[in-house]
């Protein structure tokens, strides 16, 4: 799409928030979203990191299309594990 991947990846997150109804999380991925844009091109320089989270929300579009509850909250706590391992390494956000 032309698209920033981080813009693509923070509108993934609104997505999945506002698909919960539940105020406190769509509040807080807003605030997220905004720390994710900050992110920007330091992140899509790495391109491992890029596919792994591409697949990452693969996953939990699946599980969330699925209504597996149990499996989109497992595999959301992946992911927020190993993309806060990721910033964290590469000094991110």
């Amino acid at each position: 799409s032309g698209e920033p991947v981080y813009s693509l990846s923070a509108s993934f997150h609104l997505l999945i928030a506002r698909a919960s109804h539940n105020t406190v999380f769509i509040r807080f991925m807003e605030t997220l979203a905004t720390l994710m844009a900050a992110r920007g091109a330091r992140i899509e320089e790495h391109t491992d990191f890029i596919h792994w989270e591409l697949e990452s929300h693969r996953t939990v579009r699946d599980a969330v299309a699925a209504r597996d509850g149990d499996a989109a909250r497992k595999v959301m706590e992946e992911h927020i594990i190993e993309s806060s391992r990721f910033y964290f390494e590469v000094g991110g956000v």
